[in-house]
């Protein structure tokens, strides 16, 4: 290995032991002790995700549905199924492999981000400078979200693939960089894989108009190179991409641009204030302190080394622009940039500008190391206020899934073990809740409860108006500025208690001292936590039923106005969204001889992907699973394919004749199959591409002298 080499691996072990020994002794003794709210979505919605996601890989089987909350695990991205991080599933505990995760990731945000510096001319001692910045100004703050930390952290490593490419003109780092691009998607990271590429487009932009630096971007092969990479970033990102794509058409966040106040809710001088504490050297660490040491090296680095440096540097203002939302004037890039108006919150732009702030950074400490004695001294003083700014003040104030017990990891014990007896077979409503008092919708999955809520961004419309209905309040619109995300935030009383009972709800939880709607026979008080009520519905409908009347509506909205109706009596009737068949509907739209014709059915099969029910029927009926539907479900009756529709808006419905049959409901999520597909042509040909290089270059030839055969 040459001295420089030898150097640079001393330089890259030196900077990893020393994170190490700062996550042990500077971050970990100084996490809070309890969930705040920058901690809830690591405890209340990844960790759960994880040990659902744990669960199915022990099992040998791909996560496609989520059960206990109704709805698409695979296609919701966030967990990051196919993401490789997620091996560790396999042999450790959900916390101890998102505490591993999280140290590997910043080690590997750490090491791209030197091996970047250096590649585009800083010294070593500015390049671990430059990797520690990108620690402080992205890293750190975002281990409370996991696809945040992982889909960031290949940034670095696709501008260094990119880099490569440029100076050699090899296949392999357009390879490389495709995959760099990739694999925030497959970790959940879908608004950082945008920024990524954003983020690699003004490395690639810096290059081309840096004369000194241009290489092999500028040529037709660069161009093909290029479009190797882009198939690459696809093929990889496709198992989770497609399906994602395909749900999210029935989401609430499906891809349409968003208002002003939903993409940044923040008031001008908010933004403002902002923007200050970006840079102030007594702010406390937040997500998106800069601090001025760190602007005075990127300038220098900016306006010290050439076009490329000039161009990352006026990149950096327009990101630090755009990151402060309606207060900045660059907020109108967030229109006419494609992809940037359809996510919230500018500030998350962090992750773009700390990763451009520490490679100026780390050019600008070079160029001043280079100079005289007052130069260095300059740069040294810098450094050391810069190191300050960001790691001095850093503590993580929200506990963490792993420096939690496991008996605060489940939502309360006692709350929960009563929400687990009461609920048995059916379904249970924190409503109100989210991560409010350490309880969430997601915890009672974790003890095998169904909750009708969930916890996720890409949570169904169809649910959206479900639960709205149930607290009388209209369907949420596409634009109003609060964007639904599975639960409801509102703490409402109970409007319309039938809606309760279709969906099979046995125990609602609420908050405060609502009471719950008169009625026959009455909602029962079972217990308390704290100032939480969980009250019991002796009239839910069992999970499977029957029932011998039906009728048919033309969309989810006509649906749903006909569930919320108080003229609807879901006992003598299901709704059923579609056209019904011909000739087959006509018994069920007759009156049944008894009005209340629901009768239980027996489920004989229940697995995530898979339910089977047996059904008994005195006439033709619908049978109705008050699971939620989504698209991938079908249905067979006795081995025959079977219409499923949307059944009372929210669950599933079959139709089936008179007698004894078996239906079996089946989901395979829309879009799998074709991105694995997809990944497994577009790899094939990467690795035969590369098997045929080899072959073709031939044996390497020995040495004068040497023997190529043993002896």
């Amino acid at each position: 290995m040459k001295p420089s080499k030898r150097l640079d691996v001393a330089w890259i072990a030196a900077g990893l032991a020393a994170l190490s020994l700062y996550w042990v002794h500077g971050v970990l003794r100084r996490v809070g002790t309890t969930v705040d709210f920058s901690g809830g979505d690591l405890v209340y919605q990844f960790l759960p995700d994880y040990a659902y996601l744990a669960e199915r890989m022990r099992a040998g089987s791909i996560a496609q549905w989520n059960p206990w909350q109704g709805q698409p695990f695979l296609a919701t991205l966030l967990p990051g199924t196919f993401y490789p991080a997620r091996l560790l599933l396999l042999f450790l505990a959900p916390q101890t492999a998102m505490h591993v995760s999280t140290v590997l990731h910043l080690g590997l945000s750490w090491l791209g981000t030197f091996l970047l510096a250096r590649e585009v001319g800083a010294g070593r001692a500015a390049a671990a400078l430059g990797g520690c910045l990108f620690l402080g100004i992205f890293a750190l703050p975002n281990v409370y979200w996991s696809s945040f930390l992982e889909g960031g952290t290949w940034l670095p490593w696709a501008a260094l693939s990119l880099l490569r490419l440029d100076r050699t003109g090899r296949a392999r780092w357009a390879v490389a960089l495709g995959a760099c691009i990739g694999l925030p998607v497959l970790a959940g990271g879908y608004q950082h894989a945008l920024y990524a590429g954003y983020g690699v487009a003004i490395f690639g932009l810096a290059e081309m108009l840096d004369t000194a630096r241009r290489g092999h971007l500028a040529s037709p092969r660069g161009l093909l190179l290029l479009v190797l990479a882009g198939a690459v970033a696809l093929a990889t990102a496709a198992p989770q991409a497609l399906p994602t794509l395909a749900w999210s058409r029935l989401t609430i966040r499906s891809v349409q641009p968003l208002t002003d106040d939903q993409l940044d809710f923040w008031a001008f001088i908010e933004a403002t204030t902002r923007g200050y504490r970006m840079f102030s050297p007594w702010a406390p660490a937040s997500q998106t302190l800069v601090s001025i040491p760190v602007l005075a090296l990127a300038v220098v680095g900016g306006l010290g080394t050439g076009r490329f440096g000039l161009v990352l540097l006026v990149a950096t203002v327009i990101v630090v622009e755009m990151s402060l939302g309606r207060g900045g004037w660059a907020f109108p890039l967030f229109r006419v940039l494609p992809g940037f108006s359809s996510f919230r919150l500018p500030e998350r732009l962090s992750f773009v500008f700390g990763f451009l702030f520490a490679v100026g950074a780390a050019l600008g400490a070079t160029r001043l190391q280079r100079g005289g004695a007052a130069s260095k001294t300059v740069a040294g003083l810098l450094s050391a206020a810069a190191l300050w700014c960001l790691f001095a003040p850093r503590r993580l104030e929200s506990a963490l899934p792993w420096t939690l017990p496991p008996s605060q990891l489940h939502g309360p014990p006692q709350l929960m073990s009563l929400v687990e007896r009461t609920s048995r077979d059916h379904r249970t409503l924190l409503t109100g809740g989210g991560p409010v008092d350490g309880i969430c919708p997601k915890q009672p999955g974790r003890r095998h409860v169904r909750s009708l809520e969930d916890y996720n961004p890409l949570s169904s419309r169809r649910l959206a108006g479900y639960l709205h209905g149930i607290v009388g309040k209209p369907p949420p619109e596409p634009d109003q500025p609060d964007i639904f995300v599975g639960f409801l935030p509102m703490n409402e009383p109970i409007a319309r208690p039938e809606m309760l009972d279709m969906a099979s709800v046995r125990t609602v939880l609420l908050r405060g001292n609502l009471p719950m709607p008169d009625r026959t026979p009455p909602f029962r008080m079972v217990g308390r936590h704290g100032s939480w009520a969980l009250w019991q519905n002796p009239s839910a409908f069992p999970r499977a039923y029957t029932i011998e009347r039906a009728r048919f509506v033309a969309d989810d909205d006509a649906a749903l106005a006909t569930v919320r109706s108080p003229a609807f009596d879901p006992r003598a009737e299901v709704v059923l969204t579609g056209d019904p068949p011909e000739g087959g509907a006509r018994p069920l739209l007759d009156p049944p001889t008894d009005p209340s014709s629901l009768r239980a059915a027996r489920i004989v099969r229940d697995d995530p992907e898979r339910v089977g029910i047996e059904v008994d029927a005195e006439r033709p009926a619908v049978l109705v699973l008050t699971d939620p539907i989504a698209p991938g479900w079908t249905a067979r009756v006795d081995g025959e394919p079977a219409q499923v529709f949307a059944a009372n808006q929210l669950g599933r419905g079959v139709l089936v004749p008179e007698g004894r049959h078996r239906v079996e409901f089946e989901y395979r999520a829309p879009g799998l199959g074709a991105g694995l597909a997809t990944f497994a042509i577009g790899w094939g040909l990467v690795i035969a591409g590369a098997l045929a290089a080899r072959r073709s270059r031939g044996p390497r030839r020995a040495a004068p002298g040497v023997s190529s055969t043993s002896p």
